[in-house]
């Protein structure tokens, strides 16, 4: 049988803080449909390291477009 590799789950407040937003900034993201993807367990909302790496990359800008 082979070994499922699992991302780390990071919370909201997690994926805030390693973004330097507050969490209510990054909550509003989500809910605008502007987040990364998540995922529900219960009540609570996850997220996946791999996701929020790959949402960050696609918002790269070129570097004219940074002012």
């Amino acid at each position: 049988m082979q070994k499922v590799e699992w991302d780390e789950l990071w919370s909201a407040q997690e994926v805030a803080a390693r973004l330097r937003v507050h969490v209510y900034t990054f909550q509003r993201w989500c809910k605008a449909g502007k987040g990364p993807v998540g995922t529900r367990i219960g009540d609570v909302m996850r997220f996946a390291e791999s996701d929020v790496e790959r949402w960050i990359r696609a918002r790269r800008v070129v570097r004219d477009e940074c002012a």
